[in-house]
């Protein structure tokens, strides 16, 4: 699972530059995070859709 907080954070260089590929494509910083499920999910109906609310545990 993606580590929102973390995820997607551009490398910068000392003048505060996004550091980029030789094709001009940004370095990005990306963390995942290993999870469980804490709990069933609750599933909610909604209109004609619905809505899961989940738990998660972060695994050290």
């Amino acid at each position: 699972m993606p580590n929102w907080g973390e995820d997607a954070i551009f490398w910068l260089d000392d003048n505060e530059q996004p550091l980029t590929f030789e094709d001009g494509t940004p370095i990005l910083s990306t963390e995942t995070w290993l999870v469980l499920f804490a709990d069933l999910p609750v599933i909610t109906p909604r209109a004609i859709d619905w809505t899961v609310t989940f738990t998660v545990s972060v695994m050290p």
